[in-house]
């Protein structure tokens, strides 16, 4: 079984939050660049201070979602942590920004500056200090305080969406990880289901073999080795999960009938009704298997008149059906005992088509015993 990757980490892929940081610091770059050109008319003057305190603050972002990503999947242990951590990331932004304007006060403008904060070269920034030493370093500690606690609300929003995107990602990887299951279950049941071919089968022909051999009817037991073993190798080569035509499906019930037919001489006898169009229409692997098999031993071996077991199939707008019938005059298997070939058919149609495909089964009338598949009529491998 396939195990889904970031099933137990992260699920959400590093390329995905990178764009989550890099597009929410574009949003913060564009808002405060069009704020300073309404307030201040800046006409991009300080853009370029702007752009980095921006990737300052996605490099700080990065760190968050690097020990974000290490905390686990349980919920409440990651909201703590993302709130915890904004504090200490919102102060660090903010003394950038301060350091980053003072700097450009102090060596490119003499006067006020246009910018993103109108403050910049005030005593808030403590570039001009007037009054009682300290009071310019007071002001800026405020001022560093003050856009800390804004931009904590910034990281701590960033902290949200990475979160949701986190979970939506866990949620999908879930969900795929539920139908890897799913699949994995099905395959299992239907190999289970095709490889529950009667032992008695083999019994039986096994003994038939044996009594040819006795009776020095060599030439009759070779032919039936010969089918026996092909009849095996075509049976079990498969693969369960898949279909085949419904060409060799008959082919290989035909060859079942043939061996059969060793046990029953004087007894079976079997017709095959499959136009040339239908030859071609993909069915689940020995789906009829036990639908014959159960003729035989219900209806052949119970009787001790000639049987005939017939095999059909016809189109129904888009539908394939398919007839499994005998006209033995002995009773019949009990439609409300279908036993386990009817079981095994109805459940294989289940787990492949749902409930487009059916099985109905009922004695006839005149002796005998009737089974009719329906399922959707395609082509292998569509």
């Amino acid at each position: 079984m396939k195990r889904v990757k970031g099933e137990l980490g992260d699920p959400l892929p590093a390329r995905a939050a990178l764009a989550s940081i890099v597009g929410f610091w574009c949003v913060y770059l564009i808002i405060w660049s069009v704020r300073s050109e309404i307030l201040y008319q800046d006409h991009g003057a300080t853009f370029v201070l702007r752009c980095l305190t921006s990737l300052c603050g996605g490099g700080l972002t990065g760190l968050y979602y690097m020990v974000l990503k290490r905390t686990g999947a349980g919920a409440r242990r990651t909201l703590c942590a993302a709130a915890a951590l904004g504090l200490p990331l919102a102060v660090l932004f903010a003394i950038i920004n301060w350091m980053v304007w003072w700097y450009y006060d102090h060596n490119a403008q003499s006067s006020g500056v246009p910018g993103l904060f109108h403050d910049l070269s005030g005593p808030a920034w403590g570039v001009t200090v007037g009054g009682a030493e300290g009071v310019g370093e007071k002001a800026s500690l405020a001022v560093i305080a003050e856009k800390a606690a804004n931009d904590y609300f910034f990281f701590v929003a960033w902290g949200a969406l990475y979160l949701a995107l986190r979970y939506a990602a866990q949620a999908g990887a879930l969900e795929r990880h539920a139908a890897e299951l799913r699949g994995a279950a099905r395959e299992a049941e239907l190999r289970a289901l095709r490889y529950q071919v009667n032992p008695h089968f083999l019994f039986n022909t096994l003994n038939s073999l044996s009594a040819l051999v006795m009776a020095g009817r060599v030439v009759e037991a070779e032919r039936m080795i010969a089918r026996i073993s092909t009849f095996f190798r075509t049976s079990l080569s498969g693969d369960p999960t898949e279909d085949v035509e419904l060409g060799e499906e008959i082919r290989l019930q035909q060859l079942y009938l043939e061996i059969e037919m060793v046990r029953f001489p004087d007894r079976l006898r079997f017709a095959i009704d499959i136009p040339d169009p239908l030859s071609t229409a993909a069915v689940p692997g020995l789906i009829l298997q036990p639908l014959v098999e159960n003729a035989v031993k219900h209806g052949v071996a119970c009787s001790r008149e000639i049987v005939t077991i017939a095999i059909s199939a016809r189109d129904l707008t888009g539908v394939l059906e398919l007839t499994v019938s005998d006209n033995a005059a002995v009773p019949s298997l009990p439609v409300d005992g279908a036993g386990v070939g009817l079981r095994n058919v109805a459940d294989r149609l289940s787990a492949r088509y749902g409930e487009a495909g059916s099985i109905t089964a009922q004695a006839q009338a005149g002796g005998g015993f009737v089974a009719t598949l329906r399922l959707p009529r395609t082509r292998r491998g569509r």
